[in-house]
């Protein structure tokens, strides 16, 4: 149900981002021009999250869009923060009828406004953590509280990813393409980073085999947008390999 005054801090309300003439969420068909966006979070929860920006002067954001949770087949998104203990605290859930630029842009933008109302101070973002996705970065880049923050990847989205395109290669090339990566994950910055780039690249410059993934691999993994895989990005003892949201769904 929507949100009312005195309502238990413990139970869960949903929103949407836009309300309806009588004050309720909007929902959606699920069309193109009435896009289905539901957000589930309770007071408890954005309190939480008031809490860890008080508590933590460095958090890191992470958005992840699962079908997992969902018996009707739309994606369900999960948001939260880390901390320096690597624990991860939810801070909303939503259900999207797709995954495009304006659903994500939605979503993070109505969740800000809910923190606002409810919390009286903005919501902080430093750093985001994400999917290789398009759609997901825009809509993000369109919320004010996300503009200018880092967009680190998922690095176990980029090994993902990577596996597909080498699992028919021999497992000694296998073996040099993971090395290679984990290499350059493991620099500690970014003058590093390119050194370890340039002997990596020549060495699958060398094997034929990997010409085809060496061009792939530039293109998507270094030379994109989706470039920040590597620990340097945020300080020690914060969460850098995976995005804890795939664990959480």
């Amino acid at each position: 149900k929507a949100f009312v005054a005195g309502v238990d801090p413990d139970t869960a309300f949903v929103f949407g981002n836009r309300e309806d003439e009588h004050g309720f969420p909007f929902v959606g068909n699920g069309e193109d021009d009435e896009p289905l966006i539901l957000g589930i979070t309770s007071l408890k929860l954005t309190q939480n999250i008031s809490s860890l920006q008080d508590r933590e002067a460095f958090l890191i954001f992470h958005w992840d869009a699962t079908f997992k949770l969902s018996d009707i087949g739309y994606p369900v998104v999960t948001c939260g923060f880390t901390d320096r203990h690597r624990s991860y605290h939810l801070a909303a859930l939503f259900i999207i009828s797709q995954r495009t630029r304006r659903e994500y842009y939605e979503s993070i933008g109505a969740f800000a406004r809910i923190f606002r109302t409810h919390m009286k101070r903005p919501l902080r973002v430093d750093v985001i953590m994400g999917d290789a996705e398009e759609a997901q970065l825009n809509g993000l880049r369109d919320v004010a509280e996300c503009a200018t923050c880092p967009y680190l990847m998922c690095f176990f989205h980029v090994m993902y990813n990577v596996r597909k395109r080498v699992r028919h290669l021999p497992d000694s090339v296998r073996a040099m393409v993971y090395r290679g990566i984990l290499d350059m994950h493991y620099t500690l910055n970014q003058t590093e980073f390119w050194e370890v780039w340039g002997r990596v690249s020549q060495e699958w410059q060398c094997d034929r085999r990997l010409h085809v993934f060496l061009t792939y691999f530039a293109a998507q993994w270094i030379h994109s947008r989706f470039w920040r895989w590597q620990i340097y990005h945020s300080p020690g003892g914060y969460a850098t390999t995976n995005n804890p949201c795939e664990v959480f769904n």
